[in-house]
């Protein structure tokens, strides 16, 4: 069984704020993860399909070209949980899908909900966010207790009208991922 919790009331949003970027600030203590992260930055003029480019990130494109080497020496996880909190805290709504277990059944329809809750979002003009870390950090207890779920939360993201856009990300086309 799933659950989709939408929170709008400021005081939930600005609680999984806080959550996520106490998430944030655990994942970049780990230097193995920052190495990691670093890996799937790339500089604004990237072609590379994979990973995240500096423009999509709102970043100058002088600095997109040292963030990969800044990530993987440095602990710049507070400023990034400061930025992340920000960009929670300034959402009107945030969903959150719930599961009764954790098992690659329940994980595989959480996924299928998610992309097709976003997809409806973004139909109607609408932008949407992924912002797990709290859940992926291990503060999946502290977010059920925020959105009142019974069952334990799996995946959320946020939606809203984006502040300000950039253009579009690389991305494989369908033919490219088919197995065949």
């Amino acid at each position: 069984s799933l659950a989709i919790h939408l929170i709008e009331k400021d005081n939930q949003i600005r609680e999984i704020a806080s959550l996520t970027a106490r998430g944030i600030e655990y994942a970049y203590n780990d230097p193995n993860f920052r190495k990691e992260m670093s890996g799937w930055i790339n500089n604004s003029l990237s072609l590379r399909k994979q990973g995240i480019p500096g423009y999509a990130l709102r970043i100058p494109l002088f600095f997109s070209f040292i963030l990969p080497t800044l990530i993987r020496i440095s602990n710049i996880g507070k400023k990034l949980a400061e930025l992340n909190f920000v960009s929670v805290d300034s959402v009107p709504l945030i969903s959150v899908i719930s599961a009764a277990k954790e098992d690659r059944i329940s994980w595989f329809k959480i996924g299928r909900l998610a992309e097709r809750l976003m997809l409806e979002f973004n139909s109607i003009g609408l932008n949407t966010s992924i912002f797990v870390a709290s859940i992926e950090m291990g503060l999946q207890k502290q977010l059920q207790e925020i959105v009142g779920s019974k069952f334990s939360p799996q995946f959320l993201f946020v939606i809203g009208k984006a502040q300000s856009l950039h253009k579009l990300t690389p991305r494989f086309s369908v033919e490219e991922k088919l197995w065949k």
